[in-house]
Formats: structure tokens, C-alpha cells, sequence
């Protein structure tokens, strides 16, 4: 109860009539453009995009209930039929409650999400490693005990495994045992056949494969924190991060041969490899153009679902799973409602579209020409399919606290600020050219940016976006787009013709 107010203190603001007082912890907050936080009658409030205030206390408030709601919708899906879709969908069912238990901010959320974690993870690991004595639906299957994991497969969920239990201080004993007995035998002391890639091959990988891959290698290098010396890799993500410098991105908007769809959940990954999935805080300065990127994206599929919300095309295909992802990374760098409007958006929009049993659906693109979406039965779709929506939702709502002192974190925040450094990934090779928004042109102006987006330069201390950059609230447009929006390996003069606004670090 003592965290939870004081969070509200922090976030919302002391309420001044209760307090006999003015609020001081929320006119304590610094101002965006002069009155981007403003305290009404003690309550902090949230600016969007469309220039609508928000109270700071009562969207926190709608977040944790909607957060616990998707919990409980999760929890019961995952459990239902003797657990059938959590040995479905594997370890990533099994661990996606520690995550959500590993940085979260509210204590209920906190201690529902590590009991639900333990629980799944013990029946994960009793299918694992006792499958003819586990009483799964999955396990009570004709035949199922021929289907089990072997291998790289078995190994690679094992690492996933063994780090949550050892976080949460579980015995992890049984499954690392095994894991040595599948390293030994299957030879994955050879890295490059543990990853089924090797360093001078990176490039080859496309963007869908790299997303998986990224992720595996982020694994083995936390374990190595976990349990030094016990599965050493050969090489690992300085090798990635050096490739990742000469890649090619593709920006918004949606494409029938979805460039931009494996490239954003590409993008996404790689934020998440270097958080080791939210364990640290991250830092846009440390990777501008990375989290450029995510901004742009974000706001991409925020005006998707204003058009689907509004009703003007109430068939709009909105990405859940990738407008939430883009949310989690943003918050991922500490960033809150009451300071970002372009997050405060992104995240009514997300509540909006959960549905009244707490989950989120799950849709697939129609027409790419008119971005339509259609609903598939949920209750036919793979089980991964069903969950992922809700799960992406759930862990972008949460507040985070990054304090909490784990197992690894604080020697993955220092290592991975080591190799940042190293490998230079804050500068790209090349540019990123952004095709979204198009050009609209508006007397007196000459296509300038007009996004409130950070750019690969770091702004000037101090700097904010100019209300310039503020959208229509009416057409839902950008006022001023630039025709070809492109993201520089290094800072570059500009014309005086097409003057670009200092943006938010």
C-alpha cells in the first residue's frame, strides 16, 4: 500500500484538498512546451496528440484494472483443458507472467503475476521432464509421447526456463541438469551450431528469422551471467549488434509483401534484446535511430485505430500485437502518459479495443490497398495466435519499476552499456527513408517534419518539439509531413527551406 501511493504521489499528484496542500509533487514535474503536465485541482494531467487532457490518476487506474483483467483472461485460457495451450504454446506461456512480475510497478499486479508464473513453470516443467507421468490435455493425447521436444528446440526453451526459475529464486536444478545432458550430447559448444547461424552469415538472415534468433542469443548471453562458465557461447549479440549497423529497415506504411510488418517486430526484438526483456531501462540515446523508428511506428498504427475507433472505416486493420509493442518499448525507457502524448494516445487506444472478458482479439490483414482487417473465428485460431494479442497488451499497460534489484540485472545494465559503446550501434551505415506519412502541402511551408520525433541527432539540453508539430484533431492528419522523412548516420546541416523542429531526447 506504502508503493502504491506512493507512485500516485509521484505519477498523480497528492490530491491538494485532501492534502490541505498545492500538490507539490506534481507541480514539482517538468513542463512540456511550457504546459505539457498541468495540475487540476491537485490531479496531474495526461496531454495527447489531439490536444484532449487526461487525469493522470484515473488512466493509471483504468491501466491496472484493464492489465489485471487480461491477466486473469490469460491465466484462464492457459489453464483451461488440463492446460492445453500452454504446452501448445511452450515456454514463452510458461515465462510471460516473470516478465510481467520481473519490473512491474503495482504491487497486486506484482505478486498476481509471480504466483501465476510459478504455477505455470512447475506444469511446463513436469511436461518437459516427465512427460508419461504429466496429466496434461496435451500429454493424454493418442501418441503425444512420441511428439515431444528434442534438441536444439528442447534446449533453447530450457535456457528460457531455467533463468525465470533462477530469478525467482525456484529450484531450477532438474531442468539445468538436463540442459547439460542435451549441450553434451547434441554439441552445442559449437555456437554456430547451437544458433544455426555464424557471424559472416548474419546479413543472409531475413528479418522473420532474425526476430527468433536475436531472442535466443539475448538468452544465452543472460545465462551466462546466471551460471557462468556452465553453456559458454563463442560469440553472441556484439556480433549481432555489429551486423545489425549495414542492415536495411523498412518504415511505415503496411505493404502487401509485409516489409514493414517483419522489419517493426524485428526492431521491436532487438529493444527488447538489449532490455533483456524489460529486466533493464533503456535508453533512446543510446540507439536514436532505433527508437526513431518505434515512435514512427507507434504513430503509424495510432492513426489506424482513431480511424477504426471514430468509425469513419470501423473495418481498419489495427496491428495490436505491434501498436502494443511499440507502447512496451516506449515505456521500457521510463517514459509515462503524463510526459509523452504521443504514448498517452497509444495507450487509449490499446484500452479501448480490450474486449469486456479482458482479452484483445486477434486480426488478419484483408485488402492491403484499403488496410481492412478481418476477424477469424478466435476460438479455431493456434493457440499462439489467440494469446499473443492479449500477452503484448498486458506487459504494454504495466508501469514500470526498475529498481527492483534480480539475480542479473545489474550486471546486464553495465555490460550491455559496455557494449552499446563498443560496437556503435547508435549510428546506421545508411539511412532509414520513411514513405509515411505523404506529403501534404500547406501554405507557407515546404514539407517539414512535423512528427515530434526524435532524430538521430541528440537535441540540444533543454530543447522540446514546437507546437508546430501538434496533429488535426478533425482529419486526423499530420499538419505538416515531409514528403521523405529519412534518419541520417549522422547529423547532417538542413536547409534553411525545410527547417526542422529540436525534438524530445
Amino acid at each position: 500500500q506504502q508503493e502504491q501511493q506512493q507512485q500516485q504521489d509521484i505519477e498523480g499528484g497528492a490530491d491538494a484538498s485532501e492534502a490541505g496542500g498545492s500538490g507539490v509533487a506534481a507541480e514539482a514535474l517538468p513542463a512540456v512546451e511550457d504546459s505539457a503536465r498541468t495540475c487540476i485541482a491537485g490531479d496531474l494531467q495526461c496531454p495527447d496528440l489531439k490536444g484532449r487532457w487526461h487525469s493522470a490518476k484515473k488512466l493509471r487506474d483504468r491501466r491496472n484494472a484493464a492489465v489485471l483483467r487480461g491477466m486473469r483472461w490469460m491465466h484462464k485460457y492457459l489453464a483451461a483443458n488440463k492446460y492445453m495451450a500452454l504446452m501448445h504454446v511452450g515456454d514463452d506461456a510458461a515465462c510471460l507472467f516473470f516478465e510481467i512480475w520481473y519490473t512491474s510497478c503495482n504491487t497486486t499486479v506484482r505478486c498476481v503475476a509471480k504466483s501465476i508464473a510459478q504455477e505455470l513453470v512447475e506444469k511446463y516443467e513436469k511436461h518437459l521432464l516427465d512427460p508419461r507421468n504429466c496429466r496434461c490435455g496435451k500429454c493424454r493425447l493418442p501418441g503425444a509421447h512420441l511428439k515431444q521436444l528434442e534438441g536444439r528446440n528442447f534446449f533453447l526453451q530450457l535456457m528460457f526456463l531455467v533463468r525465470c526459475k533462477e530469478e525467482m529464486g525456484l529450484d531450477s536444478a532438474s531442468m539445468a541438469a538436463k540442459a547439460d545432458e542435451l549441450w553434451k550430447d547434441c554439441g552445442f559448444s559449437n555456437t554456430n551450431a547451437l544458433f544455426q547461424a555464424s557471424p559472416e552469415n548474419l546479413s543472409d538472415v531475413n528479418d522473420a528469422d532474425f526476430t527468433v534468433l536475436i531472442m535466443y542469443i539475448m538468452v544465452m548471453e543472460f545465462n551466462q551471467i546466471l551460471f557462468p562458465r556452465r553453456w559458454p557461447i563463442r560469440w553472441g549479440l556484439r556480433e549481432v549488434f555489429t551486423s545489425l549497423k549495414s542492415r536495411k529497415y523498412c518504415g511505415p506504411p503496411y505493404d502487401a509483401a509485409c516489409k514493414f510488418h517483419d522489419c517493426f517486430y524485428f526492431v521491436t526484438h532487438i529493444a527488447f534484446a538489449i532490455s533483456a526483456y524489460s529486466a533493464i531501462k533503456t535508453q533512446p540515446k543510446d540507439v536514436p535511430w532505433l527508437f526513431d523508428y518505434n515512435r514512427r511506428a507507434c504513430l503509424y498504427w495510432t492513426h489506424q485505430a482513431w480511424r477504426r475507433l471514430s468509425g469513419r472505416q470501423p473495418d481498419r486493420l489495427v496491428d495490436i500485437d505491434g501498436l502494443s509493442e511499440a507502447v512496451d518499448v516506449m515505456r521500457g525507457c521510463g517514459l509515462t502518459d503524463g510526459g509523452d502524448p504521443l504514448l498517452c494516445s497509444a495507450t487509449l487506444a490499446i484500452l479501448e479495443l480490450q474486449r469486456p472478458d479482458g482479452s484483445w482479439p486477434y486480426w488478419e490483414i484483408g485488402e492491403v490497398d484499403g488496410l481492412t482487417a478481418k476477424e477469424p473465428d478466435q476460438d479455431s485460431l493456434p493457440y499462439y495466435h489467440r494469446l499473443h494479442p492479449t500477452w503484448v497488451a498486458v506487459q504494454s499497460l504495466r508501469d514500470r519499476n526498475f529498481e527492483q534489484d534480480r539475480k542479473g540485472n545489474i550486471c546486464w545494465g553495465q555490460m550491455m552499456a559496455r557494449l552499446l559503446k563498443e560496437t556503435k550501434l547508435n549510428r546506421l551505415n545508411s539511412k532509414i527513408v520513411y514513405a509515411w506519412p505523404a506529403k501534404k502541402k500547406t501554405k507557407g511551408h515546404r514539407g517539414s517534419v512535423a512528427l515530434g520525433l526524435c532524430s538521430t541527432a541528440e537535441p540540444e539540453e533543454g530543447s522540446t518539439c514546437p507546437p508546430s508539430a501538434q496533429l488535426n484533431a478533425e482529419s486526423e492528419e499530420v499538419q505538416e509531413p515531409a514528403e521523405e522523412v529519412t534518419v541520417e548516420e549522422q547529423p547532417a546541416p538542413v536547409a534553411e527551406s525545410a527547417p526542422v523542429p529540436p525534438s524530445l531526447e
